[in-house]
């Protein structure tokens, strides 16, 4: 061998390994061997293993005398003859390249690894680099690719891998280890060997230095416009090997992605086998077959990566509740994953009662006022708002929304008086998010959250005390447990997991509508609503006013049609309105839909509540435009439990994106921190050392984790939503595509409800002018009142627009402000009239931001506080210049070619 490398030994310690390895009695008996376990064994075609595999000694005599060391000479090792005493020969079975070249051997005695503490599996050239594996292809092998695929076969003499460059259409599959690939070549899958997950592309340079990402030559050759490439890797048990190739993969596949090829990830059980060529042997060709079909998009797999619980369950049961849970008392940090309307809540009942039986004191932690008060009510215990009137008072403990857990608060928080709590989060991936990245309440005090959050949860789960922590989610994630974890200082702490595994026998029917509008979807609504004796659930992810497919108009629309039908509106403004029928509904929900043929629903009872009414409802109808994460749109769908036939219309990608849209945690934190470091670094008057360490950096990690999660789901929304809903069992059918629909019909659908929408928006605003003004006094009173009627409503409206724009209020300024008129007319204000005073105004916001939380800001708010750095950004680009009053903008005008080419260049 080279240098030191011995065949056999240990090249550091200079020692025999603890043990050595027989090598086999003879050349025949090795190949025989490696062709077992090559055919047999990983599914490889005898005559492709013929042209792929060569078997060699690493020392083979020839007829003259002369000697040839073939093993070595392929792996690039220099030979020395060790062992002769054991009168030892070695084999290897050697991988070569179309070009003659050794990939890999696989040796009759391997090496010892010293620092994995075991045989190496597989010997690579000495100092060969980073290659693919790109075998001989035999004629019979050619046949079946091109029979796969419906091509030309690939003409004998050829190079192979040469014509796969010429055909971009030909999808390639990318695995790990030689076997593998092979396995898949004898099927007609078009499939490349990399040496492992991180074997296709490089992050630093040959002197170890980093640098940006790249992708090996034997990958990029094959990088083709159009080209569909397929990752087929390990599937792996240890949670540790999980993340790492996670990140591996999620690195692989955006660099394939960049070159203007589209990325699926394969994806299979780990039962199943480990490999590619596992899965094959065991479960048979079909099984990747099936796989290969469902491989997961780049977006979808990262969606269905952070959607994983990865933890060890305790507890897995298979059924339709829940149950009775015989949770041990040395569970400290229990989890429930389960589906929708399984008995969670049922099951934490108990574990709430002993808990209060023993003295312990119960805190819900939810994210929505009402699903918190409706949770203290199935649990016995009382709300915040409750405990002055209540004689129990906060003894028991109580329930609060993660807004209100700070001092300055009507709960007037302070985690220091909870020793030992039972702690429970409900919907815990959401109240998370929420304390996260909610601009509610929440926003204005998110430090002094955060900190009570954690200090909380260490009470709870000390190493001496006797607290609990509850998790419970049908979609609960290790994001969640791995925050708990890490605010506690405890990795070695192990969570005690009951999964519950059960999908109903046959889910519901899904009809999606496959159009860009959902015209469709609600002339069959109507349509439907004419011949139905039964009520119908109507759930929309919009409310506001001017929103063509928000409740709002969707209720005058339907009201005008079906004057018979008794409608129910529930959304924010009527629950909380004493004079609407909604108000209060969420608490008793199942005994106020019975009196209503057509409800009609928004996020405000996407989480939390239960519909539990049976033969009412004959269908729900879902419209969602792109506004919320992936999984609300599943848990708005699963609130009412019975198994009706579901119709659907989702946007195809979301409108909305977390920070910069990165779908790669690291990517997307760090551009939270770049902007706000360029932002300092433009003000003059900021001192760029107080940027402040934040929270905790588990906190940093959690939020970028999750709203890379909601990032990638929104890329193809729709197809995240459709495929959720496929594996929670429901049958997907597509109603109509959008190339049979009739497109005259559907802009008239469109076009009419939109007339709708600019009609009741237009009542709104003139109702918003007409109410009466109040005093700042009355304003305070009515913004401090949760329940409030139309009338009071449009008071307070009217006294904001009026504090906000200083001028009269008119229904032009209420539809100006409800289009976004602040943040255009601010940025132009910053732009033009008032640029010298924007360090003043942005210093102000950052030390405000230090101020509010003690020394300590959350990037992700600041961001979008700071006007500056978007500001020079737009003077660098000579906006002002194209806003000058007086200014025709023509196509051929020299600076409007030289914006386009700036942005051109530097879009992303």
């Amino acid at each position: 061998m080279k240098g030191s490398r011995i065949l056999g030994f240990d090249r550091k310690a200079r020692s025999l390994p603890p043990a050595i390895c027989q090598a086999p009695r003879s050349l025949e008996a090795f190949r025989e061997k490696i062709e077992q376990e090559f055919c047999q064994g990983s599914g490889i075609d005898p005559e492709l293993f013929e042209a792929t595999i060569a078997v060699e000694p690493d020392l083979k005599q020839l007829p003259g005398g002369e000697v040839e060391t073939p093993l070595h000479d392929a792996l690039n090792w220099q030979f020395r003859r060790f062992r002769q005493e054991a009168n030892a020969q070695q084999y290897g079975a050697l991988f070569f390249n179309e070009d003659g070249s050794c990939w890999q051997a696989k040796l009759a005695c391997p090496n010892w690894d010293a620092t994995k503490k075991q045989f190496r599996k597989y010997e690579s050239v000495y100092q060969g680099g980073s290659r693919a594996y790109l075998p001989v292809i035999d004629q019979t092998t050619r046949r079946k690719i091109a029979a796969r695929y419906g091509c030309d076969c690939p003409p004998a003499g050829e190079s192979f891998w040469r014509w796969l460059e010429e055909h971009p259409e030909i999808p390639i599959i990318w695995t790990e280890g030689g076997k593998k690939a092979l396995c898949l070549l004898s099927d007609g899958y078009v499939a490349i060997a990399l040496f492992g997950v991180y074997g296709g592309h490089r992050s630093k340079d040959a002197l170890g230095n980093a640098v940006l990402p790249y992708l090996i030559p034997d990958v990029q050759r094959f990088c083709q416009s159009g080209r569909r490439h397929i990752l087929a890797f390990d599937q792996d048990v240890k949670e540790q090997t999980r993340q790492k190739v996670t990140r591996a993969l999620s690195a692989l596949a955006g660099l394939l992605a960049k070159t203007g090829g589209t990325v699926a990830i394969a994806q299979w059980d780990l039962a199943q086998g480990k490999g590619v060529d596992d899965l094959v042997v065991n479960q048979g060709r079909a099984a990747w077959d099936r796989v290969y079909e469902q491989a997961l998009s780049l977006e979808q797999w990262l969606v269905h990566t952070y959607r994983s619980l990865t933890y060890r369950a305790q507890v897995i049961v298979n059924q339709r509740y829940l149950g009775a849970l015989s949770i041990p008392d040395s569970a400290r940090l229990i989890c429930l994953k389960a589906p929708k309307g399984t008995g969670k809540t049922e099951a934490m009942i108990a574990l709430v009662q002993a808990a209060i039986e023993r003295g312990q004191r119960v805190l819900i932690l939810t994210h929505r006022i009402q699903l918190g008060q409706a949770l203290c009510d199935r649990f016995g215990i009382n709300y915040v708002t409750e405990i002055r009137d209540s004689q129990t008072g906060s003894l028991l403990g109580y329930g609060v929304c993660v807004d209100s857990l700070h001092p300055q608060s009507q709960a007037k928080f302070q985690a220091e008086y909870w020793k030992d709590p039972l702690v429970i989060l409900d919907e815990a991936e959401q109240v998370i998010w929420h304390t996260l990245n909610a601009a509610t309440e929440v926003k204005r005090h998110r430090i002094a959250v955060l900190r009570k959050l954690k200090q909380l949860l260490l009470n709870a789960l000390h190493p001496t005390g006797k607290g609990r922590v509850i998790l419970s989610d049908a979609d609960l994630t290790d994001l969640s447990i791995d925050l708990v974890k890490g605010l506690t200082g405890q990795p070695e702490l192990t969570p005690w997991i009951v999964r519950n595994d059960w999908k109903p026998e046959q889910g519901a029917k899904i009809y999606h509508y496959d159009q860009t509008t959902p015209a469709l979807w609600y002339s069959r609504l109507k349509a439907h609503l004419q011949t139905t004796s039964k009520a119908v659930l109507v759930q929309l992810s919009a409310q506001k006013p001017q929103s063509t497919w928000g409740t709002r108009n969707v209720e005058r629309n339907l009201r005008r049609l079906f004057p018979e039908k008794r409608i129910l509106r529930i959304d924010s403004e009527t629950i909380s309105n004493p004079q609407h029928a909604a108000y209060g509904c969420i608490s008793k929900l199942n005994e106020v839909l019975r009196a209503y043929n057509i409800v009609i629903a928004s996020p405000s009872i996407e989480t939390g509540v239960s519909i539990d009414l049976v033969g009412h409802f004959d269908s729900v109808w879902g419209c969602f435009q792109g506004v919320g994460a992936t999984d609300s749109v599943r848990q708005t769908l699963a609130r009412l439990r019975e198994l009706v036939d579901r119709h659907v219309w989702i946007a195809r990608c979301a409108s909305s994106r977390i920070g910069n849209g990165a779908i790669h945690p690291s990517s997307l934190f760090k551009n939270q921190q770049k902007a706000v470091r360029i932002a300092l670094k433009l003000l003059m008057n900021a001192d760029f050392d107080d940027i402040a360490t934040p929270v905790d950096p588990v906190y940093e990690r959690t939020w970028a984790r999750m709203a890379c999660r909601i990032n990638a789901g929104m890329l193809k929304y729709r197809d995240t939503v459709l495929q959720g809903l496929q594996e929670e069992g429901h049958t997907l059918l597509c109603v109509i595509s959008e190339a049979e629909a009739d497109s005259d019909q559907l802009q008239q659908e469109r076009d009419a409800m939109k007339q709708e929408a600019t009609a009741g928006h237009r009542e709104e605003c003139l109702s918003v002018e007409q109410a009466e003004t109040v005093t700042d006094a009355e304003a305070a009173v009515l913004e401090q009142q949760r329940a409030k009627t139309d009338a009071e409503r449009f008071k307070l409206r009217k006294h904001q627009l009026h504090q906000r724009y200083g001028i009269e209020v008119t229904a032009d300024l209420v539809d100006k402000d409800d289009n976004g008129w602040l943040p255009q007319i601010r940025l132009h204000y910053y732009l033009s009239l008032g640029r010298q005073y924007l360090e003043e105004r942005d210093s102000r916001v950052w030390q405000n931001a230090i101020a509010s939380g003690n020394g300590t800001v959350w990037l992700p708010d600041l961001k979008g506080s700071l006007l500056i750095q978007q500001i020079v950004g737009m003077e660098r680009l000579g906006i002002l210049e194209l806003l000058r009053p007086g200014r025709e903008l023509r196509n051929l005008d020299k600076d409007l070619i030289q914006l386009r080419e700036r942005l051109t260049a530097n879009e992303w």
